[in-house]
């Protein structure tokens, strides 16, 4: 529209006058007519109005639709025996994102794993490591007939060991020991056919194999020498973990079972104990 007019008010005197309003968008300088002051204003082009749309949507903003989304947080790590080692005893989902805080330097950590099991993340600050147990999500109910074999098949089941390595000997009939210590005061143990318990020294609740750790639970875990047509199989079972038992630097949880080669080692409290062909 020519010669449009609009009003300008001073910000220091606070008198308002009528003005020209220029006829490009931009920005534009008035005197007020009472005290001299400079007056600024900027003038805004109008929004361009699309066929078939309304100018009240033109001139709203888009409105961000939905809340940020919030990445769960895990249990806070614990020490395990170990140089900077820890784990979180809150299992993960498969193919979830989470996060936790380091416990060695306080940085936030990401976590999404592509595989159920025991997993290690690093910190990419100062590389403390935390071990995680990731599981699957639960499967949706089945249909009951389904639901009652599958149950009786679990019944069946429930009382076997769950297995994480299931490495035997090659036809190997050499029997195995355990060795564990420094080089000044090292000890070794040969195992021979029957089962050990191992676990902190106690008089009232001895354990087969005892170790002089204070970290150690008493008869923590449980080991099987079985002797077979091809060789020997020795299966080491946790009983009781109120601190962390490894197995190859991997937790393993309480009623767990893994068969053991030559050159494992395993993790009771702060001792590490080495599986070892006996000595010839």
């Amino acid at each position: 529209m020519a010669n449009e007019i609009i009003k300008v008010t001073c910000a220091k005197c606070g008198h308002e006058q009528r003005v020209t309003k220029p006829a490009k968008p931009g920005t534009y300088q008035f005197t007020c007519k009472d005290c001299g002051n400079k007056v600024t204003i900027q003038l805004r082009p109008k929004p361009i109005q699309m066929e078939g749309q309304p100018a009240a949507a033109q001139a709203k903003p888009a409105e961000k639709s939905g809340k940020k989304q919030q990445i769960p947080v895990l249990g806070k790590p614990v020490p395990v025996p170990g140089k900077g080692v820890y784990c979180i005893k809150t299992p993960a989902k498969l193919d979830k994102v989470y996060g936790f805080i380091c416990p060695e330097c306080g940085k936030p950590v990401l976590l999404k794993v592509g595989k159920p099991g025991v997993v290690g993340v690093s910190c990419k600050k100062c590389q403390t490591k935390t071990f995680i147990k990731v599981v699957e999500e639960t499967a949706p109910a089945a249909e009951p007939k389904k639901q009652a074999k599958k149950q009786k098949k679990e019944s069946a089941t429930q009382d076997a060991p769950r297995k994480t390595a299931v490495q035997h000997h090659r036809k190997d009939r050499s029997t195995g020991m355990l060795t564990w210590g420094n080089i000044f005061r090292r000890k070794k143990f040969v195992l021979s056919e029957g089962s050990y318990t191992l676990g902190r020294r106690d008089s009232d609740y001895p354990s087969d194999i005892q170790f002089d750790d204070n970290e150690m639970s008493r008869r923590s875990v449980l080991l099987e020498v079985m002797q077979k047509p091809d060789g020997f199989y020795y299966k080491l079972t946790v009983k009781k973990a109120t601190n962390p038992v490894l197995h190859n630097n991997k937790v393993l949880d309480e009623d767990e079972s893994v068969y053991l080669n030559f050159g494992d080692a395993f993790q009771i409290g702060r001792t590490v104990i080495n599986f070892k062909k006996v000595d010839k």
